[in-house]
Formats: C-alpha cells, structure tokens, sequence
C-alpha cells in the first residue's frame, strides 16, 4: 500500500470527516509531516523515519487535541530525529497540537518540551517547566543525573 492508501482506509474510521473532504484532508496531512510529494510511494519502500511521519499522520486524521508519543525518535540518525522534532515543533506552534512524548532521548526533549515529568520507579520526581529544571547552559542530561542521584 501506498501511504496515501493508508491514510484512506484509515480516515474511513472517522465518522466526522466527510468523505467530500477526505482527500484534500489526506494531502493536507502528507504536507505537514514533510511526505507530501511521497504519498503515492509503497509505504515498504520508506525509510524508518518517513514511517514514523506518515504514523503522526494517521494520528492527525481525527483532529485530536493531544497526540501521545512514545520513544519517537528511536532508531533515527540525526537527520531524521532532526525532521520529525521539526515536525513536531511544527504541528504544536502552528497548529496548536499538544504532545505527550516519552523518551530517554534527553537532548531531543530538551530541544521539543516546555514542561517535563520525571519519573523514578514509578514515582513523579520532577514535574514542571524545563526551563525551571535546567540552569543556564546545562544540558538537561546533567540535571536529570542529578536528580536521579538524589
């Protein structure tokens, strides 16, 4: 299939989405996470992180509020975590998305979070504005060895 393909047969489980509207929806999507002139490849023929974009783009298809990430940029070379934080960046400032990423990609958040939770064996250790966690040039590695040690 073809990841245009994907996201038809998928929109037809939301009711809400006329079917008038479904392709220009669907082409909409492909645009914003970066697969717009891909969307008629084989979804086989992508690469990790063009699956994981055409993923953000079946998530987008009801509109939601907030999208739950977990371990998103796993197994992306540094230019593909770059494009799917700029994705993502994207999506919250220009179409008010909210996000709930879990990562221990430390960087990648530092970069994507304005707040954070810590959690330590189960338990919120931290949870708060980032910049709140991170004094100025720390890397939120630093901070996040710290409180882990207290």
């Amino acid at each position: 299939m073809t990841g245009r393909q994907v996201l038809r047969n998928l929109a037809r489980l939301h009711p809400d989405l006329p079917k008038s509207d479904r392709e220009n929806h669907i082409q909409e999507l492909l645009e914003r996470v970066g697969l717009g002139d891909r969307g008629n490849d084989r979804v086989k023929g992508y690469s990790l992180g063009m699956k994981q974009r055409l993923g953000i783009a079946q998530a987008l298809l009801g509109n939601p509020k907030l999208l739950l990430l977990d371990e998103p940029s796993n197994g992306l070379d540094p230019m593909g975590m770059r494009a799917l934080r700029d994705i993502i960046l994207s999506l919250r400032n220009e179409f008010n998305y909210a996000f709930f990423i879990s990562s221990h990609l430390l960087d990648e958040l530092q970069q994507m979070c304005d707040e954070l939770i810590i959690i330590k064996s189960g338990k919120v250790i931290w949870k708060g504005p980032t910049a709140e966690l991170i004094r100025d040039g720390e890397r939120l590695e630093d901070a996040f060895v710290e409180l882990m040690r207290a």
